[in-house]
């Protein structure tokens, strides 16, 4: 070691005893948390499994008829047009991602304001997009108000300056994923930022692993029968769905957990996930006895039970049947067969 070397060893030291002695031990800051990434997340890896589960009733809400699981000959909605007409599935995935189908109107068919003079961006100020289940979004809108008046949930929100998808008619599931994936990169009219509002907290969906407490819980629109029987779901389950597709495409997905009630989140985007969650979702639905054809997609005769998790374990055939309490029975008994002709006289 040089002089110089050895000239600086004895400074440090004789700076550290004066530091130790007069001003005690130094204390260091806290250091800071490890970085999330690469850490589990039990609900992520839940919600990746129930989207990439074929058989999973999730797969069989993309119906072309409102709010109505495949079944028997019903259509996909990612390969028809809203009136009816077929499109190739490729380009119902890139309208989305190229922002074309979110510039429209997202409350027609109600009464709000937005509908009737025909202007979707009319908010009073920048309006995020808010998720949650049917109740929780219509509280989140009323506490936000400055009026009491009883005005209808696409009106309450639009003057809480509050983005929420309202559709009356037709009400699938690709208009709820068009919705979020628009809301996710910031694209609803009126949105003006990236901010995701939950008035249900994503983290109190609990039991994930379950059927979600049955896919007839929520709201259904008067014109369906409440409790399902057209083979059909209600508005939570289609909740679960949307936040289980946010926690797929958002490389942050693991702050989705995190958050409470009416915090904010903001989705990065990521294109490469999102082009993940589009093959789950264009694959075809399966049975356990292997693909299911159009014209029989169901195989749960009357008589036998229907309150399992996946969609052959709670669905019904033939159609002139539903699930009722855990069963499938019959929508209309059958007439009592003819009494037997009287034998012809000797």
């Amino acid at each position: 070691m040089t002089a110089s070397g050895r000239w600086l060893d004895l400074w440090c030291s004789a700076l550290s005893a004066f530091v130790c002695q007069h001003l005690g031990a130094v204390s260091l800051p806290p250091s800071s948390p490890p970085p999330a990434w690469g850490l589990p997340c039990p609900r992520c890896e839940t919600c990746e499994r129930l989207l990439n589960n074929d058989g999973h009733f999730w797969r069989r809400m993309f119906s072309t008829q409102p709010m109505m699981l495949l079944a028997f000959d019903r259509l996909r909605c990612f390969d028809h047009q809203r009136d009816g007409s077929g499109r190739d599935a490729g380009e119902y995935f890139d309208s989305i991602l190229n922002g074309f189908v979110c510039p429209v109107n997202w409350n027609q068919g109600n009464t709000s304001l937005l509908w009737r003079v025909g202007d979707y961006e009319q908010f009073p100020q920048p309006a995020p997009a808010v998720l949650g289940l049917h109740e929780s979004v219509d509280a989140f809108c009323k506490q936000r108000r400055s009026d009491s008046e009883d005005v209808d949930q696409a009106e309450s929100c639009r003057r809480a300056s509050v983005n929420v998808l309202s559709l009356e008619r037709p009400r699938n599931m690709c208009r709820h994923f068009e919705w979020t994936m628009c809301a996710a990169t910031g694209r609803l009219p009126g949105q003006k930022g990236l901010k995701l509002v939950f008035a249900t907290a994503p983290n109190s969906l609990m039991g994930f692993a379950s059927p979600f407490a049955g896919k007839c819980k929520g709201w259904r629109p008067d014109w369906r029968p409440a409790d399902c029987a057209d083979f059909g779901y209600a508005s939570d389950p289609m909740f679960y769905l949307e936040t289980c597709m946010l926690n797929k495409v958002c490389t942050n997905n693991r702050e989705l957990w995190e958050i409470g009630a009416g915090e904010e989140f903001e989705c990065e985007f990521s294109v490469d996930r999102w082009h993940e969650l589009k093959e789950m979702l264009m694959r075809e639905a399966t049975s356990e006895s292997g693909p299911v054809n159009i014209q029989q997609k169901c195989f749960t005769p009357i008589g036998a039970g229907c309150d399992g998790p996946t969609f052959e374990e709670s669905c019904c055939a033939p159609e002139a049947s539903k699930c009722q309490d855990g069963m499938c029975v019959e929508l209309c008994p059958p007439p009592p067969p003819p009494s037997p002709s009287p034998p012809p006289p000797a």
